[in-house]
């Protein structure tokens, strides 16, 4: 199975992924929080041990009854036909990772544990968060007034570099999403319907070739929508994020209610609320339950007195440095040098690996340009240029641009 990389992520693939199934039910996340806690106090130690046993095997080695071993092993048998239908899905743009592969979102292992889903499906970029992540939920059927503060809001994100995470539903999370990649700007969709055929709409199709958009799931690639699933990808939503902004909930139902109660009670992130007389009642709800008011579509306050710092690449200048700690002077320092290089159009990979910049701060310094009118974004994929006739002194106060 080439989508999966280590003997560890094969074994994980075949007893979890919900795909390919025959005799034997791939395992759930609670079942397979229980085996991995099997594996580990076993002399196997690793899932990739278990590949080649017989079910006697499994159960002797494991400890487990007759039942769950020839599941086990069934399971681990399924080698070909899975192989094949993670090449059909290779084909339409579909990617598997296991949690032992190092692409597996690593804050979901650390807030989730062994509740973290085994496997994830995706499209667009592996990097599911590149940066700080920002989740913005709420109804489908927001108003005209909750669906400007979402489109603002998923703006002034991609201003700042960070990622939109949602769930790509239609309302609100499809508002932010948009609007931050529209500005450039990166978003990431936790899917509760069917990720191919979400990926064959034509907005989501450019905003994946541009590498803007990630999909993920933890359910099958063509699964249909169900209640389940959406209660059952919102804690993934909060948990692959920073901080979390709930634009228009309704008060003690919904999906969006139930997210963000989970996460208040969880204390995985600071959970900010929309508050504005045209904010729906269950939002003061939701106030009165612990959530922070927000009443302007910014991103400043969001990180404040929380710990979900972002932490540039590790070969970056200003590796291991929070952002927001990151010397105004230097960061326009490299404005005149930057200005050089988009006298041809440039990608902002291109950018980044000419100025040892991580992905956020390229985006982000490249967002207020366009913003400011220094360079141009053009085509796609995006390329960048330094604009014609402008006058560009303010470009290099570092005032403005730290």
């Amino acid at each position: 199975m080439s989508s999966v990389a280590t003997h560890d992520s094969q074994a994980i693939a075949l007893l979890c992924a919900p795909i390919a199934v025959g005799d034997a039910k791939p395992l759930t996340s609670s079942e397979w929080a229980k085996l991995a806690s099997a594996i580990h106090a076993s002399a196997l130690e690793r899932p990739g041990a278990l590949v080649g046993l017989t079910a006697s095997e499994v159960g002797d080695r494991l400890g487990v009854d007759r039942d769950v071993a020839s599941r086990v092993a069934s399971l681990l048998d399924r080698g070909g036909t899975l192989a094949f239908e993670l090449e059909r899905l290779e084909g339409r743009g579909i990617w598997i990772v296991a949690r032992a592969d190092d692409a597996y979102p690593d804050p979901l292992k650390r807030r989730l544990g062994l509740r973290a889903p085994a496997v994830l499906f995706g499209a667009g970029r592996r990097e599911v968060v590149p940066g700080r992540g920002v989740a913005v939920v709420g109804s489908r059927d927001a108003s005209a007034e909750a669906l400007e503060f979402a489109e603002e809001l998923g703006r002034s994100i991609a201003r700042e570099g960070a990622t939109v995470v949602s769930g790509a539903a239609r309302g609100v999370d499809r508002t932010a999403m948009a609007s931050a990649t529209d500005a450039g700007g990166s978003a990431v969709g936790v899917v509760a319907d069917s990720l191919v055929r979400l990926t064959q709409q034509p907005d989501i199709r450019a905003a994946l070739a541009d590498e803007l958009l990630t999909l993920v799931t933890p359910y099958a690639p063509e699964a249909r929508f169900s209640v389940g699933n959406a209660m059952g990808r919102n804690h993934l939503i909060y948990c692959l994020s920073d901080a979390a902004v709930v634009v228009a909930t309704a008060a003690g139902s919904g999906g969006t209610w139930a997210g963000a109660i989970e996460n208040l009670k969880a204390g995985w992130v600071p959970l900010w609320v929309w508050d504005s007389a045209a904010a729906p009642e269950g939002n003061r709800e939701l106030l009165a339950h612990g959530g922070r008011p927000l009443d302007a579509p910014t991103v400043e306050a969001l990180f404040s007195g929380q710990g979900g710092v972002h932490t540039v690449a590790s070969d970056s200048p200003a590796a291991g440095v929070p952002k927001s700690a990151v010397p105004a002077a230097p960061v326009a320092a490299l404005l005149p040098a930057l200005e050089r290089f988009l006298a041809t159009p440039r990608t902002e990979m291109e950018v980044r690996k000419e100025l040892g910049l991580a992905q956020g701060q390229a985006r982000a310094l490249l967002t207020r340009g366009v913003d400011s009118g220094w360079f141009v974004r053009e085509g796609k994929p995006y390329r960048y240029v330094a604009a014609e006739g402008v006058a560009q002194p303010a470009l290099f106060d570092a005032a403005q641009v730290g």
